[in-house]
């Protein structure tokens, strides 16, 4: 078993965090979804809000095979991690 780094955050400040994996990882099947998103906002920005979480809902569903639900419950986190990580790089910064 290795542990994989991820990369840092988008401004490269933070820690790298550790992951588990029996094999290494490819950065496009680690960061598919920074990518994908990448792609389809840098395209279209303004998109509707419920469409868009039954994309991703959809996707993460695709990719980790957890049902709608649970995929919605993986989008709800992945937002709320970006949401605390913008605030707590701002605190950072004030120090």
């Amino acid at each position: 078993m290795q542990f994989i780094s991820t990369r840092r955050h988008h401004t490269g400040i933070g820690p790298i965090r550790q992951i588990r994996a029996d094999k290494r990882l490819l950065e496009m099947d680690r960061d598919w979804i920074w990518y994908a998103a990448w792609s389809r906002y840098a395209w279209k920005a303004d998109r509707n809000r419920s469409d868009e979480v039954n994309y991703w809902s959809a996707r993460l569903d695709s990719m980790y095979q957890c049902g709608t639900d649970v995929a919605k419950n993986i989008l709800v986190a992945y937002e709320e991690d970006g949401e605390i990580s913008t605030q707590l790089l701002t605190q950072v910064r004030h120090y």
